[in-house]
């Protein structure tokens, strides 16, 4: 009964009210922290000379911040903070050599990261890995959210009006719970990748404002009951208005900037760990497993309303032993990425295995995602030792909350640069767009709300349409 009991997610939210209610009263007791029945907020002035301590280092931040400028709105970017300044000639010249950067650094970043997801897929199959280079070139980050969003959408409408589950393009970020309809679950140590990255990014919003010489009157932490959501650090807005456009933009855009920094840094901290640590937990688990059996293979494989073919139907059988692949002896999990490097995707693939103490050679091709759609497990020989276990553990768990790290800075970043408000993309784009705007015979004031309107109401359409699946 009360496994039953504990079992139920109402349980969890029950215990997690009373213990945020608890934690809160006494936030309220004995500290001066503004507190919302679960809800708080702590503001100090304490990190003001954290700030200041950084804000020496100009060059840097500059770099940075107009690094950040130029990824979150690309061409857009390095006119108004060069382009202007320059004749015609030299003005259109910047334009191409600007493009052409931008498109190049963005196809081979992408061309890293992608693989052979349906991201990829849906982009290049239908319209071209190019025009997505080509619209980040143009419209850095805030433009490829806007266009990605929209492509999305017109998926989203056809596979619903013609009754497919499609998955949604946007989805609340909560670590520890899965969404409907969401084929990602972000795990519960997230809570603490968020409050990093929040931190990072407000932190350099306050380094980049003293350094441009602007008051920054508290930063804090907001919190629900016992967990960390947000951090904020609350300069002089009237202040930061008041400053010439090019101090705003780069106060503006140090946050997602400093995002995008942190990834370099997470990404060489990950490779090190890797090279340092990876040697040992893979010379443990090769003293304890013996193989890899096949435990099933699917008909056909099903993602976000989408089938495609399972080259591993009826080829691999549940309780088959991969022997090699490729020629790569498998042992482990990990000697398949070893087998699939440098593969192209139509590449034949040459399965040794073993069947009921027979040897058998297989040929496969993977799938349009770069799948075989076969499910395996290792085969575990001997115990591990309590200090190879808890070795094991802690490996395993700093990679995966490095992994979350990067992702979650990745997209913070990119998000922050959508041109709305409350977003930092939404305060650069209220001091960059209006003045593209000069032909518009209109008082500034009014000329900026009707702009920045006109892009909150578009932005939250896409918004709504990306978020139909959630409901149904």
């Amino acid at each position: 009964m009360l496994e039953e009991f504990t079992s139920n997610i109402f349980f969890w939210i029950l215990l997690f009210l009373i213990a945020s209610l608890i934690f809160t009263w006494i936030l309220k007791k004995f500290t001066s922290a503004k507190t919302y029945w679960i809800g708080s907020m702590y503001k100090t002035e304490k990190a003001n000379p954290i700030f200041d301590k950084f804000a020496h280092h100009e060059k840097t931040i500059n770099f940075l911040t107009e690094l950040g400028l130029i990824l979150g709105f690309g061409l857009i970017a390095v006119d108004f903070l060069y382009g202007k300044k320059m004749n015609k000639m030299k003005r259109f010249g910047l334009w191409i050599i600007s493009i052409l950067l931008l498109y190049f650094v963005f196809e081979f970043v992408f061309g890293i990261f992608s693989g052979s997801s349906f991201i990829t897929e849906a982009y290049t199959n239908v319209f071209g890995l190019n025009l997505l280079s080509f619209v980040f070139a143009l419209t850095g980050f805030a433009g490829f959210v806007i266009f990605s969003l929209a492509i999305t959408a017109v998926d989203i409408l056809t596979k619903t009006l013609s009754g497919i589950k499609a998955c949604p393009g946007v989805a609340p970020v909560i670590p520890g719970v899965e969404i409907p309809n969401v084929p990602l679950v972000i795990p519960l140590h997230a809570w603490i990748s968020l409050l990093l990255i929040l931190i990072i990014h407000e932190g350099f919003h306050g380094i980049t404002a003293r350094k441009e010489k602007l008051k920054v009157k508290s930063s804090g932490l907001l919190l629900l009951g016992f967990l960390p959501i947000g951090a904020f650090v609350e300069p002089d807005e009237e202040e930061v208005k008041k400053a010439p456009a090019l101090k705003q933009l780069k106060v503006y855009s140090a946050g997602p900037a400093a995002n995008l920094a942190s990834i370099i840094v997470f990404i060489l901290l990950l490779s090190v760990f890797a090279v340092i640590v990876s040697p040992q937990a893979e010379s443990i688990k090769r003293d304890h497993i013996t193989g890899i059996k096949i435990i099933g293979a699917e008909k056909e494989i099903t993602f976000c309303g989408e089938k495609f073919d399972a080259p591993a139907f009826g080829v691999l059988k549940k309780g088959m032993l991969l022997k090699e692949v490729n020629g790569v002896k498998i042992q482990l999990a990990a000697d398949l990425e070893k087998a699939y490097a440098g593969k192209a995707l139509d590449e034949n693939f040459v399965f040794l295995v073993e069947d009921k103490g027979e040897e058998k050679t297989l040929s496969l091709k993977r799938n349009s995602q770069g799948q075989f759609g076969f499910t395996l497990q290792e085969i575990q020989g001997t115990e591990y030792s309590f200090s190879d276990s808890a070795f094991l553990f802690a490996y395993y768990f700093f990679f995966d909350f490095f992994k979350w790290l990067i992702i979650l800075s990745l997209l913070i970043a990119v998000v922050n640069f959508l041109p709305i408000e409350p977003f930092d993309g939404g305060r650069i784009a209220r001091v960059i767009f209006p003045s593209y705007f000069g032909f518009w015979k209109k008082e500034k004031q009014k000329k900026e709300d009707l702009i920045m309107k006109a892009m909150f109401y578009g932005v939250v359409f896409l918004f709504i349409l990306n978020a139909i699946p959630l409901f149904f």
